[in-house]
């Protein structure tokens, strides 16, 4: 089924829980779907089942959207977001939801973002790791499971993206191509063979990631040596390509609840 009409075809695609934001190759932003918090940034909170312009600008590159709220960037690198903010995520020093894109901050030096489901991240041209909002398990990275309600800097350096940000944890990588993860992990998504809560990052055994991505309560990962490895709620496992050979490693049973704090859409 064909969405846009001929034109300019799409650049990126970011799925929100039951919304979608799109960035047109003129750089163009679009959204539809679900729009009770503002996640559709069109100014109401009245949803719409067909694509519709949200502004006018035609300068936007990136897009992470994860349930209610979403993050952008604009080729001048400043950073945006919009939607559900009761925990902090749209990282504006308030808790009032936003229906339009609402710049965060003044700095102009962002390259990339992701959006948890409370919380968000974001990197720096000089290689710096941001992060605010929701931090009950620690997910911000920061030390602390005290909330961020603006951007606030994480050790270290050299991290290169944050391709991957789950319900209540997190993924980054480096320069080096080191992978980091932390946050909620009794289910074992941080992936460092253990069930405990990290709240800083913890390098994770895959020296040579090259790609990484995460779901609710996932995390998988691939290597340069073609190692593909998963560490999901149930298990972790590790499947091994080489040439025509697939390897599979059997999965680790892990536990799969916790009694803890939940907000209640995602209890």
């Amino acid at each position: 089924m064909q969405i846009f009409a001929a034109g300019p075809g799409w650049r990126a695609v970011a799925c929100g829980y039951g919304h979608n934001i799109v960035i047109k190759t003129d750089g163009t932003l679009w959204a539809w779907g679900d729009n009770a918090y503002g996640q559709l940034g069109n100014n109401s909170t009245t949803g719409t089942m067909t694509p519709v312009q949200i502004g006018t600008d035609t300068t936007w590159t990136t897009i992470s959207s994860f349930l209610f709220h979403n993050l952008a960037l604009k080729s001048d690198g400043t950073l945006w977001a919009w939607g559900y903010n009761e925990y902090k995520q749209l990282g504006d020093g308030t808790v009032t939801n936003r229906n339009y894109p609402f710049k965060i901050g003044n700095e102009n030096t962002w390259t990339s973002v992701s959006a948890g489901a409370l919380h968000s991240l974001a990197v720096k041209t000089d290689g710096t790791l941001w992060t605010w909002g929701f931090n009950y398990y620690g997910q911000l990275g920061n030390g602390t499971t005290f909330d961020s309600y603006v951007p606030s800097q994480i050790a270290g350096d050299s991290w290169t993206s944050i391709t991957g940000t789950g319900e209540f944890y997190s993924v980054a990588q480096k320069a080096d191509h080191s992978l980091w993860s932390w946050g909620y992990n009794y289910l074992g998504e941080v992936g460092d063979g253990t069930t405990i809560e990290r709240h800083s990052p913890v390098i994770i055994d895959l020296a040579t990631a090259i790609k990484i991505n995460d779901g609710a309560a996932y995390t998988n990962s691939l290597t340069t040596d073609l190692t593909f490895s998963v560490f999901d709620k149930n298990s972790i496992a590790e499947m091994q390509f080489s040439n025509d050979n697939i390897t599979w490693t059997a999965p680790e049973a892990y536990a799969t609840s916790k009694t803890g704090f939940f907000p209640p859409m995602m209890a």
